[in-house]
């Protein structure tokens, strides 16, 4: 609720569905709990997933692999952006 971003994509997203003609409140209260439910859901999932992930990315093997891979991939953009900038 206190997310600035949050509340201006709720604010340009929603009255898309809204009817004027019915009561307002109601079907903002329907629409604002349809998204705070399903952020909700996906929320548990996320978390739910890190549970399950934890054991594997706490391995010294896979954290030495992760730097490379994101340490390559970093060094790939600077290259990249480097050569779009001239």
């Amino acid at each position: 609720m206190m997310n600035p971003k949050s509340i201006v994509f709720l604010a340009a997203f929603l009255p898309q569905f809204i009817n004027l003609q019915l009561d307002l409140a109601a079907q903002y209260t329907v629409l604002g709990t349809t998204v705070l439910m399903v952020d909700l859901a996906v929320m548990c999932v996320y978390a739910f997933l890190a549970t399950l992930m934890k054991p594997y990315l706490v391995k010294s093997n896979f954290i030495k692999l992760q730097n490379k891979v994101f340490g390559s991939l970093f060094i790939g953009m600077g290259v990249v952006l480097a050569k779009v900038e001239q």
